[in-house]
């Protein structure tokens, strides 16, 4: 499952989730940049999409203003 939460910028949409998705964290600026990710591939194919950031229990989408 996973829960929306509010940040400090309002360019960035926060999803946490109640499970580990990852080991590590990752930043992604581009979709060249996702090649081991094909969630993160789809994220970037939406039009508002600038930057992708997963960590353990979260995935943070950085919107173009």
């Amino acid at each position: 499952m996973l829960k929306i939460e509010k940040t400090t910028s309002d360019t960035i949409l926060k999803f946490v989730a109640n499970h580990i998705l990852t080991e590590g964290s990752f930043e992604y600026h581009n979709i060249d940049d996702a090649s081991n990710s094909n969630l993160v591939k789809q994220l970037f194919y939406l039009p508002f999409v600038k930057k992708v950031f997963i960590s353990a229990n979260f995935i943070a989408i950085e919107r173009l203003k």
